[in-house]
């Protein structure tokens, strides 16, 4: 690939977790873990620690040989495994270090059953009973467990009531690693934690089972610290303490299809405690089961902390409580210990914090408890399709929130009663107006409505403005007429700005494919050409699906996958009536991304947007610099829309420019020096300048399109230059990944990644931008079908922005807006460029502004 008008493209490492569906749903319901049977490679040096002298006698201590055959391992030259067989092992604390400097990959084949000696005397503060150390590309596997015989060493534990106490082992500890795999092994009984990571990079664990009583003393199952670029999936934990605990100076860590509990859930931190710690930054849990628990998702942070952090852009999504005491919480007063005198505020800041479809039962009265600094408020936490009843169905569960900036707060909450004139409370009874905005937001929501909580109460501390609180905060609940499971997917609602009627009104696809008067039975020409379009677009996608490491098997997959749709494209020069037809553009691409994720593959460009995007945020920089010094505002929007189009050519979805992609790249500064002369093919440029002058739109929602340039390059400068002009920005992102498309955890995460240490972009103030999931999985949008986020936050904007040829030129670029609109994109298909009349690579800005 070519630069981007830099020397040295930026490469990202990244872990995937495993996408195999070991159960069935969030709730845990048929949920399984296996481990799988590693290959013995015959061209593997084999280092089997009998050899060395181990008995596997369960009374004997083999630890020598352990670490004699360990010696050996490492200093071998290739692929090394070191096997442990089937047999009890009684080992004293082990360190299995590095760097093995002539080791390609090393694998530790563990399948025999290890028992820790119960002599504390042997262990260390804080060490760990087995530890890794140092290494590159490590393997541990093969079905063995760590038993840390906790249970002699549980009433030494005194850290509850001593913050000086001595720290037991860890059963399994990592120390600097990178590119490690753990798979299918199982830890019982630790003395202390069970596995944890530290300043561990490219850690990817799988299929581990972790068990220990549920008052077993500090006994968390998986603990993360000053760690990056690590992925947590498809395992069982049952414990004493944390499920998992996500400590200090951790950034990019994903959580899945983890079953939780007992324990105390799942939680970020405790933060805060010591000075320097790092900020913890990135992380998403999704798809989890959380039983029986004292707590589910859990943020803590110390009072008088000595230093400054902060956690920002965390998303938990999808999760399943059952019976949990404190389902969600934020507790910045955290002390563990029996007293605890608290005189500074906690100084951790928590910011852009995503809660998402959590659904269950709360066993005690609050089931959600948001209690922040009250030196430095909580900031832009969203609450999205939480449905919590109490377990006993007695009464109605409730919430308390204090010391919350709460911007874009949306809490979809199953309640009874109408919300009245007044849906707020302060602690001192003192009636607060109901905003009349929020009041107006009603009709968007039909056949929703908003609902109040009869004893919910907004705490806000002295010094918070808790108009702007009021002002920010609304309640709304769905009205199921049949009671729908709460297990259930969250429903879709219209796109509150379309023009009503809209079955009248409007149209996603924008070119017919066919007319009332074809013969149904027969393709048209057009039909035929937008098939075929699809049909070359195949083995650019195969090879993206063939390179795919987090899917077993990924070439075979690859090759049914363009067998089948294939297959359904040739059906419909058949039949255009055969699956689901007649065909359009959105169900071309509905069938594919569906096929796709039937085959395991679920984010086929996961690593070139990876990839994309870093390099594009190296860039960021310079971009706005040179927007910034054009004084001409006429020019520098200009400009602005430019860089738009130049961003924009960067899309996979076109056969060709993923062919330029894979031999050349795309160059940002070149597209832009390059594009097409105005006058474009739709070019309504001037009159939109008219309006920009005027700086009239107090609120514009922006349905993004590509990851890399596109997004980070082309849109927020654009945005930015609209958060300069004091409008309030909301970015709107697809649920789930399809092409190159940006997702809105994926630009959450851009984001957080380019504002400075204040929260700015380049020194433009962000507090007025807003990030919305549009509950899209494709690279088109049918925008009778948007989330009920995206509703509520769009439902008072002036301006809509439709970008990229998916979203605003094949579909929605004659859809008509009660507010004003702007579709731009460039035409990247020449079918495209045939029914517009201009050419390949022309560009669209189409702007309609209604006149009040």
């Amino acid at each position: 690939m070519t630069s981007l008008g830099m020397g040295t493209w930026l490469l990202l490492l990244s872990l995937f977790c495993f996408n195999a569906v070991f159960f069935t749903g969030a709730d845990g319901q048929g949920f399984e873990v296996e481990a799988r049977r590693p290959i013995l490679h015959p061209s593997s040096l084999l280092f089997d620690v009998k050899r060395f002298g181990a008995r596997a006698d369960g009374r004997t201590d083999d630890s020598k040989a352990f670490i004699a055959a360990w010696k050996e391992a490492c200093r071998a030259t290739g692929k090394v495994k070191l096997l442990v067989p089937k047999g009890v092992y009684l080992i004293g604390p082990v360190k299995f270090a590095g760097p093995c400097k002539n080791v390609s990959s090393l694998t530790v084949y563990m399948k025999g059953y290890l028992k820790a000696t119960a002599k504390l005397s042997r262990y260390g503060s804080g060490t760990g009973w087995v530890e890794f150390g140092w290494l590159e590309r490590l393997t541990l596997t093969g079905g063995g467990t760590f038993d840390g015989q906790g249970a002699k060493a549980w009433p030494y534990n005194n850290c509850t009531t001593d913050s000086k106490c001595k720290l037991l082992p860890t059963n399994v500890k990592f120390v600097a690693m990178n590119q490690t795999v753990v798979q299918g092994i199982t830890s019982l009984n630790s003395k202390f934690f069970h596995i944890a990571l530290v300043e561990c990079k490219n850690f990817k664990g799988t299929e581990i089972k972790i068990s220990a009583p549920a008052d077993s003393p500090n006994t968390d199952g998986i603990h993360v610290e000053r760690s990056s670029n690590v992925c947590i999936s498809r395992s069982l934990i049952g414990t004493g303490d944390d499920c998992i605990s996500i400590g200090q100076g951790n950034s990019q860590v994903t959580i899945t299809r983890i079953r939780c509990g007992p324990g105390h859930g799942i939680s970020v931190g405790s933060l805060g405690r010591y000075e320097n710690e790092g900020d913890v930054s990135g992380l998403v849990v999704r798809d989890c089961a959380i039983s029986g628990t004292m707590n589910g998702i859990r943020i803590k942070t110390w009072a008088n902390s000595p230093g400054s952090s902060a956690a920002t852009n965390m998303t938990f999504e999808n999760i399943v409580m059952k019976n949990v005491t404190n389902p969600i919480i934020i507790d910045q007063s955290y002390c563990p210990f029996s007293s605890c005198i608290s005189t500074e505020p906690s100084k951790v800041k928590l910011s852009d914090i995503y809660f998402k479809q959590i659904r269950g039962t709360s066993s005690s009265a609050v089931a959600v408890a948001l209690e922040c600094s009250e030196g430095i408020p909580c900031q832009n936490i969203f609450l999205e399709n939480v449905h919590l009843e109490l377990s006993t169905g007695e009464k109605q569960a409730t919430s308390s929130c204090k010391n919350v900036r709460a911007r874009g707060l949306v809490i979809a909450w199953k309640q009874r009663q109408v919300i009245p004139s007044s849906i707020l409370k302060k602690h001192n009874q003192k009636k607060i107006t109901h905003n009349k905005k929020v009041s107006e937001k009603k009709s968007i929501f039909e056949p929703y409505q908003l609902y109040r909580e009869n004893v919910l109460q907004i705490r806000v501390a002295k010094g918070v403005d808790f108009y702007q609180v009021q002002k920010r905060v609304s309640f709304f609940i769905r009205l199921s007429s049949a009671q729908k499971s709460m297990e259930s997917e969250s429903e879709m609602v219209a796109f509150p700005l379309l023009l009503t009627p809209i079955e009248s009104n409007y149209r996603a696809c924008t070119i017919p494919y066919r007319f009332p008067s074809d013969n149904p039975k027969k393709p048209t020409p057009t039909e035929l050409q937008w098939i075929d379009l699809f049909l070359n677009s195949i083995p650019s996608f195969k090879k993206r699906a063939e390179s795919d490491t987090t899917v077993p098997d990924a070439p075979v997959r690859a090759e049914k996958f363009a067998q089948r749709y294939g297959d359904v494209l040739e059906d419909f020069k058949k039949d255009p009536e055969s699956h689901g037809g007649p065909p359009d553009c959105i169900l071309l691409c509905r069938l594919r991304e569906i096929i796709l994720r039937e085959l395991g593959f679920i984010d086929i460009f996961k690593r070139v947007k990876d990839e994309e995007n870093a390099k594009a945020i190296s860039l960021f920089k310079d971009v706005v610099q040179l927007n910034d010094a054009i004084e001409d505002d006429s020019k520098r929007l200009e400009n602005l829309v430019r860089g738009i189009f130049a961003g924009n050519i960067f899309d996979l979805g076109s056969a060709e420019l993923a062919e330029v992609f894979s031999k050349d790249g795309m160059s940002f500064l070149a597209s832009c020096q390059n594009l097409v002369p105005r006058p474009w093919v739709i070019d309504d440029l001037d009159a939109f300048k008219v309006k920009w002058s005027k700086k009239s739109w107090k609120k514009v929602v922006i349905f993004v399109d590509n990851s890399g340039a596109d997004i980070i390059l082309g849109i927020l400068p654009f945005a930015r230059e609209l958060l300069r002009h004091g409008t309030q920005v909301v970015l709107a992102a697809n649920d789930m990944p399809s092409i190159n498309d940006v997702t809105y955890t994926e630009l959450i995460e851009i984001i957080a990644k380019l504002k400075d240490e204040n929260g700015q972009l380049m020194g433009v103030d962000t507090s007025n931008l807003l990030i919305a999931n549009s509950g899209n999985d494709l690279p088109v949008i049918d925008l009778t079908r948007v989330s009920q986020m995206l509703a509520y936050l769009a439902s008072d904007a002036d301006l809509v922005v439709l970008e990229g040829m998916g979203r605003g030129i094949e579909t929605n670029l004659y859809a008509q807006f009660k507010c004003d609109s702007l579709k731009i994109g460039m035409v990247k298909h020449p079918e495209v460029a045939q029914f517009l009349g201009g050419r390949l690579y022309d560009c669209v800005f189409k702007y309609n502004e209604v006149v009040s």
